[in-house]
């Protein structure tokens, strides 16, 4: 990013909703939050994702506006930006493309992961595995996550599983 652009940063949980727009440094400019007792599916959660990143936006930001990152529990091919499997906290989101509507409605470039992959990738970046090439990260929210750092990039294992390490979902609502 040049020295003024900004990101919006998405958080999809098993409880919540949350959104920041943050400066290069990673500094919190704004954020939004949604608390809901039952999750949306895939087409209510993206209704519910574009309206925050619309809050959080205006004439003057937009102009800075480098990009939209989404973190979602679960199995995700960050490539297509596509869920590929629910998980146990968010039914309903199999087969959603998030990447596409997000570019179509901000024009702007969109990208997605896993959010334990994506907690490792912060961790990376900017805090305990600053300065290593190697991590695990564990991540414990309204579920129980994982993600690898090797060679300093994200690992995915070949079907987007890997680090997957919570409770799985075998029969939906079973």
């Amino acid at each position: 990013m040049a020295n003024n652009k900004l990101a919006i940063g998405i958080d999809l949980g098993g409880t919540h909703l949350s959104a920041v727009l943050v400066n290069q440094s990673g500094q919190i400019k704004r954020k939004k939050a949604i608390t809901f007792s039952k999750p949306p599916d895939g087409k209510q959660g993206i209704h519910l994702i574009k309206k925050l990143v619309s809050e959080l936006i205006n004439k003057s930001t937009y102009q800075h506006l480098a990009g939209i990152g989404l973190a979602i529990p679960g199995c995700v091919d960050a490539d297509k930006g596509v869920v590929l499997a629910d998980s146990p906290n968010l039914i309903g989101w199999r087969g959603t493309n998030i990447k596409k509507p997000l570019e179509k409605e901000f024009k702007i470039q969109a990208v997605m992961d896993n959010d334990a992959n994506l907690a490792a990738w912060g961790e990376k970046q900017w805090g305990a595995g600053k300065k290593v090439r190697n991590l695990i990260c564990l991540t414990l929210g309204t579920g129980v996550g994982g993600g690898i750092i090797i060679d300093n990039k994200i690992y995915r294992g070949s079907h987007f599983y890997a680090a997957e390490i919570g409770h799985m979902m075998v029969k939906a609502d079973g």
